[in-house]
This record gives C-alpha cells, sequence and structure tokens, in this order.
C-alpha cells in the first residue's frame, strides 16, 4: 500500500509539472523565461537518454544513404551562427550527407547584404541572407521549410512551401502551414486545398516508404490541425515517420503505425545538436550529434533511434538501386506557390489547442506509468 501511494504521489508530481508546462506552451510562453524552464524542466525527463549502443546499429548492413536533418538554427547573433556553421560544415566535409533536411525557424539576420538589397522587404533581406549562408557553409543539396518564426516572404526566395520527391527509393513530402495569428503561433493551420493536396500524395506514393516532414509537432499536438494531421498519417501505412521541430527537444512519440520524431534545436536549447539519418533496406538509424558547450566542438552522441522499413516497401527500394541510376532527388512535385497569410481571427482556436495539449499532457503522464486514463 505505501508503495502504490508513493508511485501515484509521483505519477501526480509529474503530471503537474506536465500541466504546468503544457500551460505555458498553450499561452505562448514557449520563449519566456519561466516557459522555458518549466519545458526544460519536465523534458529533461522524457528526452533521449544516452545509452549502449544496441545491438541493431552495430551491424546493420549496407548503407544506401545519409540524410543530415537540421532544425530551429534561429539565426540571430554571432552565438546561432556559429552553432549552424560548425554543424554544416561537419556535415559537408565529415558525414558528407547526401542532402539535407532542414525543419523551420531558420532565421532573423540579414546584415552585410549588397547595397541594392537595402531596401528589399525584411523576409526577403532574411532569406536571402540564409540562402548564401547554406551555399558558403553547407555547400551541398538541401530540402527547406519555414517554420513559425519568420516565414513570411520564404517563397520569394526559396520556392515552395508544399513539396514532395523521392529519393533513393523513399519518398519525403515536405509540408508548412497555410495561416496564422501573428500574436500567437499555436494558430498555425492548412487551409483546405493543403489538405487535399497531401492526402493525394500519400495516396500516389501508397508503395514508397514515407517521410512526413513539417515544423509544429503533430505529437504533442501544437496547433489546431494536429489531430487531422495524426489521423491521415495513421491512415496510410506507407508513413513510417514524422520529422518535426518546433520544440528545441530531443524526443520521440510512436504512434501505432509511425513514429513522431522532434529533432533538438541546434541553434537554441539547452543541449544543440543535429541528426544523421542513416538508410538502409530495412531500417533506418538516427544518429545525434550534440554541440559541447565546454569545447565548442560537436561530438557524436550515444544516441541511436530506429525506424524500421516493413518487408512490402523493401522491394521498392531495391528496384531503385538495382536500375543503376545515380541517387537523385526524383519524382518532384509541388503545391501553388503562395505566400504564407496572417490571420488574426484564427486566435479564435486557441482554446481547442490548449484543451487538445492538456489532454495529451495528462495521457502522456499516465503512459509512463503504464496507466490508462480514466
Amino acid at each position: 500500500m505505501i508503495i502504490k501511494r508513493l508511485l501515484y504521489h509521483t505519477l501526480f508530481s509529474i503530471i503537474m509539472l506536465l500541466l504546468k508546462t503544457g500551460k505555458c506552451f498553450a499561452q505562448g510562453e514557449l520563449t519566456s523565461g519561466s516557459g522555458i524552464q518549466n519545458l526544460f524542466k519536465t523534458a529533461k525527463k522524457f528526452e533521449i537518454a544516452p545509452m549502449e549502443q544496441p545491438s541493431w546499429a552495430k551491424k546493420p548492413g549496407k548503407l544506401l544513404f545519409k540524410v543530415a536533418w537540421v532544425s530551429d538554427m534561429h539565426l540571430r547573433d554571432d552565438a546561432s551562427i556559429q552553432a549552424s556553421k560548425k554543424a554544416f560544415n561537419m556535415i559537408r566535409d565529415d558525414l558528407k550527407a547526401n542532402f539535407t533536411l532542414i525543419t523551420g525557424d531558420n532565421c532573423d539576420y540579414y546584415k552585410d547584404l549588397p547595397e541594392e538589397e537595402s531596401k528589399l522587404p525584411v523576409g526577403v533581406k532574411r532569406h536571402l541572407w540564409l540562402k548564401r549562408f547554406l551555399a558558403k557553409e553547407l555547400a551541398r543539396p538541401y530540402s527547406i521549410i519555414p517554420g513559425d518564426n519568420w516565414p513570411w516572404d520564404f517563397e520569394k526566395v526559396f520556392g515552395p512551401q508544399k513539396y514532395s520527391f523521392d529519393f533513393g527509393g523513399f519518398h519525403f513530402l515536405m509540408t508548412a502551414t497555410d495561416a496564422v495569428a501573428k500574436e500567437r503561433d499555436i494558430t498555425s493551420v492548412f487551409y483546405d486545398d493543403t489538405k487535399e493536396w497531401i492526402k493525394q500524395d500519400l495516396a500516389q506514393n501508397a508503395n514508397k516508404p514515407t517521410f512526413f516532414i513539417l515544423h509544429e509537432t503533430l505529437v504533442p499536438p501544437c496547433f489546431p490541425d494536429a489531430e487531422w494531421g495524426v489521423a491521415t498519417l495513421s491512415e496510410n501505412p506507407n508513413v513510417l515517420a514524422a520529422l518535426c521541430g518546433h520544440l528545441h527537444l530531443d524526443l520521440e512519440f510512436p504512434q501505432k503505425t509511425w513514429k513522431q520524431f522532434c529533432a533538438p534545436s541546434i541553434g537554441r536549447s539547452h543541449r544543440p545538436a543535429f541528426k544523421l539519418l542513416n538508410f538502409y533496406l530495412d531500417q533506418v538509424i538516427i544518429e545525434s550529434y550534440e554541440l559541447q558547450q565546454d569545447t565548442g566542438k560537436i561530438i557524436k552522441a550515444k544516441k541511436w533511434q530506429r525506424i524500421e522499413i516493413p518487408k512490402k516497401y523493401q522491394s521498392v527500394i531495391k528496384q531503385r538501386f538495382q536500375s543503376g541510376k545515380r541517387l537523385a532527388f526524383e519524382n518532384f512535385r509541388q503545391m501553388p506557390i503562395r505566400p504564407k497569410v496572417a490571420d488574426s481571427s484564427l486566435l479564435q482556436r486557441c482554446n481547442e489547442v490548449e484543451k487538445a495539449i492538456s489532454q495529451f499532457i495528462v495521457q502522456f503522464g499516465l503512459s509512463k506509468f503504464g496507466l490508462t486514463p480514466p
């Protein structure tokens, strides 16, 4: 009885902490001092922890290709610029990833631009600076989307915000929300035509192992259409994973048929890091590379995550590599290019997000103890 009471006392404490964190997040306090402290205090209990190398990561077979994954650079000062520079230089020179995924909250910096660009809109200047930065420091292929911070005028420099492509027999679906109330970032939504385009893309590529990429997380539900997103991915067994940023934390949330991964921030985090996805015929092994605050060096962390590839999709991968064609972006498809919309009427949807976050937090806390919500 005493042990049981202690268990429930601990559970209650964790749930209250989670609820406090969820409230801070839902009320847009993620960037405030108290919000960050509460979020990190909670999340440190659930972030991916260092581990002994698992057996499936020791001799995984023939490596097909590598994809680096960088999120939440928050380029706005020398410290964030240097952190991303080190990450991109390592990806370019040491890891030699075939391409890099960049999943939003990218750049609030636009100094040292040519004089003829000084009168351009601020959003355009940010993205022009970022494009030159990537050309110099990464100098390898990349696939990029905007986040909830500084998305304005993205399309004028980088083109479509919603597009898809194949690489090495895998399908990558890059997405971004269409509108948001500038006052609250939890109000981002997809328009109906975007939802239809996403569904069509998933259906048209049903025979390929698929990765869904978005800045905001579906799990936990950080925007009004998160529930729609979870349902849509769950209806398409070809989706193996959703890759998101936004939370600045190293988290993983398994669903029934797919996994939600949250990339840590390379530019603004208690543990700046990026990830490397190693693609094999039967699995994808995810490695983490963390910036050491004391030495300023990036080292490979003792962390491994895994995405298993069902056998029914492995034949597609085999066919792609048996074709003899060099690895390249293929089957490119995009939605018509259009800007993100600022829509204050979306503020009325804040309550549903706050409710969804609170419900998730309680369910997540209970699940950690193997319990079912009442």
